[in-house]
């Protein structure tokens, strides 16, 4: 971190802090209508479709747009091999509960770990309403200092101002922070307006964002990395 004290580290929320029963859900509506596919398959698709639809149609993924939930859907068949039973998985999901939102099963331990070493904590997130409901289940709500949600902020990632209003906030310089997502094009993009390194998650490296190649972009696997990223441990 070129001998950088960090104050201060920004997370994102989505498959950065929680995650979701999404691939399983594909899995059982892609079964009840007719084709199976693995778990690891299920994954895969769904991780290749999120990185599709964050670079080719960038700020739709997440606002109920029946559009994009239908062509989603279809990205996700397709991917998995037979896009022509897009519109019965459509039906067999959409009689499924809503998918939950829940921590990975290391993200407390992360936060408390950062908070211990005088470390402060924030949150930059497009999120509709539901955002601090989905904290406040999750434990999370109470180890972040400063939450900036785009729903209540009327403005969106890349956009430079809720960026900003995160570092107002905090009480700091944006280099005296990091952030940390799983979008390039929404949080790199976005925190890069203000000078603000990122590290952008990405399990399998390079896969399905493989345009990043080249580019000066941190990749890494999960929030696990950034107590290292940042020198609290060699």
């Amino acid at each position: 971190m070129e001998n950088r004290v960090i104050k201060y580290v920004f997370f994102d929320l989505g498959l950065t802090l929680v995650e979701n029963s999404m691939p399983k859900r594909y899995r059982k509506a892609m079964s009840a209508s007719g084709f199976d596919i693995s778990e690891e398959q299920a994954a895969e698709v769904y991780h290749l479709a999120n990185k599709f639809f964050m670079r080719e149609r960038q700020g739709e993924l997440g606002k109920g747009n029946r559009k994009c939930f239908v062509d989603y859907v279809t990205c996700v068949c397709k991917l998995a091999g037979d896009e022509t039973k897009a519109l019965q998985v459509i039906g067999h999901l959409e009689k499924m509960e809503k998918p939950v939102w829940k921590a990975f099963d290391y993200t407390v331990e992360v936060l408390e770990e950062l908070k211990k070493h005088g470390v402060g904590l924030g949150l930059i997130s497009n999120w509709d309403s539901t955002c601090r409901d989905v904290l406040a289940e999750n434990g999370l709500d109470k180890l972040l200092d400063v939450i900036v949600v785009s729903s209540e902020e009327n403005v969106e990632k890349p956009e430079a101002s809720i960026f900003e209003k995160a570092i107002a906030l905090a009480e700091i310089n944006p280099w005296e922070c990091i952030y940390v997502g799983d979008n390039y094009y929404d949080d790199a993009v976005g925190s890069a307006k203000l000078g603000i390194e990122s590290f952008i998650i990405n399990s399998p490296d390079y896969f399905g964002i493989e345009e990043l190649k080249g580019k000066n972009v941190n990749i890494i696997s999960d929030i696990r990395e950034i107590p290292v990223k940042i020198g609290l441990h060699n």
